[in-house]
């Protein structure tokens, strides 16, 4: 019989996150590396960086942090309506934030450092999550 109706991209996504997380961990960090060479051409030399972005982007890394290690694990039985696909997607995104707000406060002119804390910071975030998918996925299939 068939599905009861069309499956979405968020779901087949989820559905691929869950059977490889690890294969999903080296594409993520490889993106990563490639979008290196485009923020080397939009950092501003540290000697005329922003404090005022520098700041805001260590802040927003921080609350990534504090999000995807802190709130969304003790929020987990209330997040488990969205289902295990959908839920794989959220944590996922939200353990590559760091990297994606240190990339944007770069290119808006803060230190160059911000980039590198981000980047190390969704790396840790992206293996834990990556190592929960997978151990998730195998309590899922044992009975």
């Amino acid at each position: 019989m068939g599905q009861a109706g069309p499956i979405s991209l968020y779901e087949r996504t989820g559905e691929s996150l869950r059977r490889a997380p690890y294969v999903w961990l080296v594409a993520t960090i490889l993106m990563m590396l490639l979008m290196n060479g485009t923020l080397a051409l939009l950092a501003v030399p540290n000697a005329r960086a922003n404090s005022v972005f520098t700041v805001v982007g260590v802040v927003f890394v921080s609350y990534a942090i504090v999000m995807s290690e802190l709130v969304v694990p003790r929020l987990s039985e209330r997040l488990q309506p969205l289902g295990a696909n959908r839920l794989a997607v959220f944590r996922w995104t939200l353990a590559a934030c760091p990297f994606l707000f240190s990339y944007a406060a770069v290119a808006a002119g803060s230190h160059q450092w911000v980039y590198a804390l981000g980047q190390v910071a969704s790396v840790a975030l992206l293996v834990a999550t990556a190592r929960r998918t997978r151990r998730a996925a195998r309590t899922a299939e044992c009975p």
